[in-house]
């Protein structure tokens, strides 16, 4: 399969002054359509940094990063704007949702630049809520909403343009372990749909929930393998084993 993302020999060296520090040091990896990986290392490791390029938030100091086929590496602001609207799908662990605005104005954010009609914008993020399960809490304000909610919304925003990829930062680091379940249960959905998900995460069990883990340790992979036993997050919710 033709990989979504391909990355080769990246570098990331921040200076200040006259001091460099490598935060990526020669990454190459790649990521077919339709994987679900997890990210995982201790703070500092490079993760962070790795997932900023991916999402086109931030660019490397050398190496090449081709997404969907285009190389992204070089690209101007203009460009990465573009790109990172309709190619990608952002989940973060703090929701970044706006707290005066309903969760389906929340949702329309994306698209309010791309030429639509009021009415077909309501009609695409209505229809992003009903995938999520929130169809029927599009007039609730965040505070409203509980923790995973307030996620499932974040999780409605990022699947608005239907991007071939989501990027999720932590996205259960601020919920409970039932909730953490469920919210990877949507995201093994999503993912059985053909969306090709990235997760960095700290926590080995959620990570279990992905079909490959990439270890970073010190800007480098230490170490890239498919999860022998997947977990089934609908299973794990059906079957009652967790608090």
């Amino acid at each position: 399969m033709t990989p979504l993302i391909q990355i080769e020999n990246l570098w990331k060296i921040y200076r200040t002054g006259e001091i460099e520090l490598a935060a990526l040091k020669g990454i190459s990896l790649s990521v077919v359509r339709g994987e679900f990986v997890a990210i995982m290392g201790p703070s500092g490791s490079g993760k962070s940094t790795l997932m900023h390029i991916l999402g086109c938030l931030d660019q490397p100091s050398r190496g090449r990063y081709l997404l969907d086929d285009a190389e992204v590496g070089g690209l101007k602001p203009n460009e990465l704007a573009r790109i990172r609207n309709q190619k990608i799908g952002f989940v973060f662990q703090g929701f970044n949702l706006l707290h005066r605005t309903t969760a389906i104005e929340n949702v329309e954010l994306p698209i309010l630049y791309n030429g639509l009609s009021a009415r077909e914008r309501a009609a695409r993020a209505g229809e992003a809520l009903e995938r999520v399960g929130l169809g029927d809490r599009r007039s609730s304000y965040p505070n409203q909403l509980s923790g995973g909610q307030q996620q499932r919304v974040a999780i409605a925003r990022a699947l608005v343009m239907r991007p071939p990829l989501i990027l999720a930062d932590e996205p259960t680091g601020n919920l409970d372990t039932r909730t953490s379940v469920e919210i990877m249960a949507l995201f093994q959905e999503l993912n059985r749909d053909g969306i090709t998900i990235i997760v960095v995460t700290h926590e080995p069990d959620i990570a279990a929930y992905a079909s490959r883990i990439i270890t970073f340790r010190d800007g480098t992979v230490r170490s890239d393998l498919p999860v022998s036993r997947r977990a089934d997050a609908k299973d794990v919710l059906s079957g009652g084993k967790i608090p």
